[in-house]
Order: structure tokens, then sequence, then C-alpha cells
């Protein structure tokens, strides 16, 4: 049974769908030959039309095969005067009771037509409709779905990038660090050997003491200590050079431990932050932290690193004014 009513409902579009091949303009009363027009216009040709052209559009396979049948009828009879019409030529215009009864036979199809199958048409397409309605809200709920998507994997990407730029520049500071370190240790032992030096000369010296003048001459006495004056100072050069040297590298060294530090901590900082104000906060500091001049500490007044802003001045900063 259902198999008759989709056949039914398929020959019906089939036989709707020829009106395609109908020339409308010559039935509807375009210009003729001569000059003249067809007086079709009252014949509903139009509608007729344009019924016909929805009806091969629409699905009827839900309708019962006993309403299927007579619609097939009236389609097949509103196609077959709809043809003749187009045979309608100036000599058979002369004859106004043929014209008249195709005139007749076309309304009354059209009728019939639209009678049976007005209910229906209007069923299919707010059922089209529906669908249709329901298609675009599930289409729209699959865009807002992607566009969350695609706003969370920027997010993640954006996250992905702030958090490599960070780690490559922890690992710069931390390798800075061990460099320092080294350079540190290396100046500690130079520091060592200096005043091992100083110490072998005051000992020396104080072991082999000129006499108290030298063929009791002064000059002569003084040219003595002079080799003595020379390699002391020398060698309380040389630990000044590696004290300063060493507080350099030691310097640098817990500058770039504190920075790298910094750095890797930055991660659960951001991730733990639920206000977007204190994520740029901290990334605001992160930045502070990289781009920050760095002392050389080499004199006692660049020991201090300079002021930079702090979070809570830089949270002050973002913060809109009070009124």
């Amino acid at each position: 049974m259902r198999t008759d009513q989709d056949n039914r409902s398929k020959q019906i579009c089939d036989t709707a769908q020829t009106v395609s091949t109908l020339d409308a303009a010559r039935i509807i009363g375009s210009a003729r030959q001569d000059g003249g027009a067809l007086p079709f216009m009252d014949a509903y040709v139009a509608a007729s039309l344009e019924l016909l052209k929805l009806l091969a559009n629409v699905q009827l396979s839900t309708v019962p095969l006993t309403v299927l049948n007579p619609i097939m009828g009236h389609t097949s009879t509103l196609l077959n005067n709809l043809t003749a019409a187009t045979s309608y030529n100036d000599r058979r215009a002369l004859d106004t009771r043929l014209r008249d009864t195709t005139v007749t036979a076309i309304s009354k199809a059209y009728d019939d037509l639209y009678t049976s199958t007005a209910p229906h048409l209007a069923l299919a397409l707010l059922t089209s409709t529906g669908e249709a309605a329901n298609q675009a809200h599930v289409e729209l709920a699959s865009i807002k779905a992607a566009k969350a998507e695609g706003d969370r994997i920027l997010a993640e990407v954006k996250a992905y990038a702030i958090d490599a730029i960070v780690a490559s520049q922890a690992a710069h500071f931390s390798s800075e660090a061990v460099i320092h370190e080294e350079y540190a240790q290396r100046w500690l032992g130079g520091i060592a050997g200096s005043a091992a030096v100083v110490l072998l000369i005051t000992i020396y010296a104080s072991l082999h003491p000129p006499g108290a003048l030298v063929d009791n001459s002064l000059p002569l006495t003084v040219l003595a200590y002079i080799p003595r004056f020379f390699a002391l100072s020398v060698a309380f050069y040389a630990l000044s050079l590696c004290a300063r040297n060493y507080r350099t590298s030691r310097h640098n060294y817990i500058v770039n431990r504190h920075r790298a530090l910094a750095l890797s901590t930055f991660n659960v900082f951001a991730s733990t932050a639920s206000d977007s104000k204190v994520k740029d906060v901290i990334l605001a500091q992160a930045a502070s932290t990289i781009f920050a001049p760095q002392t050389s500490g080499y004199s006692i007044d660049q020991a201090e690193p300079l002021p930079h802003a702090t979070a809570i001045d830089l949270l002050q900063r973002i913060s809109p004014p009070k009124t």
C-alpha cells in the first residue's frame, strides 16, 4: 500500500513537471504573429501554471491513495486543457464558442485540482517549513558549537604561545644563572689564590726583613723595600679584582635564578587566577621580568635592581577609576 502511494505521488509530480514544456506566454495571451492577443487571461491560466509548478515540487506520499487518484486525474485534465490552449491559433480565435469552451474547461479543471490539493499542499508546505526551521535551528546550534570550539582552541593556542614564550625565557635565564654561578666559583678561587699570595708575601717579608738601614743609607733602604711593596700591591689589586668580579657573577646568578623561578611559577598563578584582570597583571609582571634591565652588580651602587612596577601598582593602573 505504501509503495502504491509513493508511486502515485511520483507520477503526479512527474506529470505536473511537464508544465515546463508548455509555452506559458502563448497560453496566457502574449503577442501573436499579427500583433493581436489571445483572450485567455480570464481562464486562471497563470494560477493553473503556478499550481502545477507547486504540485511538481511537493511530496504527497503521505496522502491516502483514495485521495491521490482523483488528484492524478485532475492534474492530467488540467495539463491536457492547457496543452490544447497552446494550439489556439488565429483562425480558431474567431470561433468564440470554442474559446469559451476552452476557458470553461481550464477554469473547471483548475477549481477541481485546487479543491482536491489545497489542504494537502498547505500541510506539505507547513511540514516542509517546520522541517526547514528545525534544520535551521540544528545548523545554528552547530555553528554556535563550532564557534565556541573555535574560541576555545584560539584561547588554548594563545595560552600555549604565552606559556612557550615564558618557558623559553625561563630556560634562558636558568642557563644564564648556571653560567654566572660557574664564573662566581672561578672568581672565588681567584680570591683564594690572591689571598694566599698576599699571605705568603706578608710571611716572607716578616721572616726576612732587611736591615734597619742598608749601609746606614735611607735611599738604599727604601730601594730594598720597593720590590716588596710592588709585589704586595699587585697581589692586593688581584685580590680586589677577583672580589669585584665574584660579586658581579654572584649578583647576576641570583638575579637570573630569581627570574627563572619567577617565570617557572607563571603558569601556576595564571591557571589559578579567575579574574581576567589578575591574569593581565600576572602577564604584565612576567613581561616586566623578561624585559627589565639587568644591572651588572660590579659596583656597590649597582647592587640593587632598578625599581619596576609591582603587581599591586599594575592592578591599580588597569582598574577603572572610582567615581
